[in-house]
């Protein structure tokens, strides 16, 4: 899975640079500021997130970035005056203030707007929201922000004919009601580094689900009865309740891991 985004003002800056010129803003509206990025990020509620830390990072000068962390309003401010001028990526991490499920997730945020950013001479607004789903902004290979449930299969099937169904158990990650998912598996246009198949279900919004896997053959065809285990346990059983798994290092996106055998 996966998970990004970024915009307005805020009187909190955290950066390298020499000065804090930041101004207190009070009524919650993000004009563009000459000389800066601002910016406001909002939770997938449209409620404002704050000590969300927001990194332009330049695209050619190496380890040259300005951060900023948003305040109460979810506004960010960056001061790139007297910085080199070119193109800068701009990210946000978003760490979940309070464990889920006893784990603490990091969620990469992106702004909708993906053209590049470049030293401003004039104010530049990118702002960004925390989704659990939906395409990765500025994806050129089909990449999504929600969790991706992939898995290893010693089950002598075709993995189109395998049909996952996964029921939300509680509410998902950011306290909402999840839905039920059916889903066939299907391969991923391309996989991250460290997932563990580049097969499975894409685009699940985060959460602790129970899932089953059922066989699904063409008519006519012996149906298969398949179970399943969470990686690596090898109890191996008709369904399991999983919760996402992040790589701390590579935290773009999150994953179901499952194992599967003929019941």
């Amino acid at each position: 899975m996966k998970l990004l985004f970024i915009l307005l003002l805020t009187s909190n800056l955290f950066s390298n640079c020499s000065k804090d010129k930041v101004e207190k803003v009070d009524n919650g509206d993000t004009p563009a500021k000459k000389g800066f990025i601002t910016g406001k990020i909002l939770d997938p509620q449209g409620k404002p997130l704050a000590g969300v830390r927001v990194t332009a990072s330049h695209s050619t000068w190496y380890n040259t970035t300005i951060s900023g962390v948003t305040n109460d309003k979810g506004i960010y401010t960056l001061d790139m005056n007297g910085q080199p001028g070119g193109n800068w990526s701009l990210m946000a991490k978003y760490t979940t203030p309070t464990p889920y499920n006893g784990k603490t997730y990091v969620f990469e945020l992106r702004s909708e707007d993906a053209t590049p950013v470049t030293t401003p001479t004039e104010g530049i607004v990118r702002n960004m929201s925390w989704k659990l789903s939906g395409v990765v902004p500025g994806s050129t290979t089909d990449a999504r922000i929600g969790t991706y449930l992939t898995y290893f299969s010693g089950v002598d099937v075709p993995d189109e004919e395998l049909e996952f169904t996964l029921e939300p158990v509680g509410p998902l990650v950011d306290g909402s009601t999840g839905k039920t998912i059916v889903a066939r598996a299907s391969s991923f246009p391309s996989s991250f580094i460290g997932m563990y198949s580049n097969i499975g279900v894409k685009d699940i919004p985060t959460g602790r689900y129970k899932v089953s896997v059922h066989h699904v053959p063409p008519a006519g065809s012996p149906v298969k009865t398949i179970k399943l285990s969470v990686r690596g346990k090898g109890d191996y059983q008709n369904s399991v309740t999983v919760d996402p798994s992040q790589d701390p290092v590579y935290t773009n996106y999150t994953e179901l891991e499952l194992d599967l055998t003929e019941g």
